[in-house]
């Protein structure tokens, strides 16, 4: 199976303490079926179950603050990011007609030990 994805990005520090950043990524799935007598068999084949994606596509960004960096006691910061996701997979039942995307929002708190 032929498979072929990328990643591209930025990431910009308007302060010593804060960082911004942005990312997309993409990746395609090639199909990959026989025929065998009167069935299909693969991967991507028509009929084959919705879990078979032909393509990926993520955009994300996000926020990092350092609130605290001490060479002796560590650092702290917090970050927040938002994702959105969508996917194609290379079959859908005809009925089906909803899309194949998500939101994701991500926060966390780091403490890293010096």
């Amino acid at each position: 199976m032929h498979t072929t994805s990328g990643v591209t990005g930025f990431e910009y520090q308007p302060r010593p303490s804060s960082q911004l950043f942005a990312y997309y990524s993409g990746a395609y799935f090639s199909r990959n079926i026989v025929a065998d007598g009167e069935d299909t068999i693969g991967f991507g084949h028509p009929g084959s179950p919705d879990t078979a994606n032909r393509q990926i596509q993520e955009a994300t960004g996000g926020y990092i603050h350092t609130f605290f960096k001490n060479p002796n006691y560590g650092t702290l910061i917090v970050l927040g990011q938002y994702a959105y996701v969508t996917r194609a997979p290379w079959y859908r039942a005809p009925s089906d007609t909803s899309d194949r995307h998500t939101h994701m929002v991500f926060g966390g708190v780091r403490f890293t030990l010096p």
